[in-house]
């Protein structure tokens, strides 16, 4: 009868000690998971990503990076005129010989080709067009922050 007892003690600690395990594994997660998407909330509104309720923005502040950065894939570069889609739209950017051009060596617009990803720092003026001042070739992206 004691043998018993002794295991049925056992059975209740380990189902006492089970649930307090799960119910810290899961608080730990949900835990986790919300530092997590206010870690990206974050980042992405300090920097024109998106706004607090999660829907996009066109730009963002100064100092952070704001609406004279943008992004994307080359589509069509004719002349000086380098078509880019970016996540919101597609996007005319005019370069001129101010505009400045990296790559892992030196660049130019000869080397921007359609499907290429490019990073682009300029002026976008009140009517929404956009002059480069840097461009990015490649996937690397610029690093930093910038104003005007």
């Amino acid at each position: 009868m004691k043998l018993r007892w002794i295991a049925i003690v056992a059975l209740i600690v380990i189902v006492v000690a089970g649930g307090v395990g799960f119910g810290a594994y899961t608080v730990g997660k949900n835990a986790g998971e919300t530092q997590a998407l206010d870690a990206r909330a974050r980042f992405l509104r300090d920097r024109g990503g998106a706004a607090s309720n999660g829907q996009g923005t066109t730009g963002g502040t100064q100092g952070a990076i704001p609406a004279n950065f943008t992004s994307g894939q080359v589509r069509e570069v004719t002349g000086d005129i380098i078509e880019l889609n970016t996540a919101t739209d597609l996007l005319k950017v005019k370069v001129d010989n101010q505009t400045q051009f990296q790559q892992t060596v030196p660049g130019s617009l000869d080397d921007i080709q359609p499907g290429e990803r490019i990073t682009i720092q300029g002026d976008r003026a009140a009517d929404g067009s956009f002059t480069a001042r840097f461009v990015q070739i490649g996937g690397a992206g610029l690093g930093g922050t910038a104003g005007n």
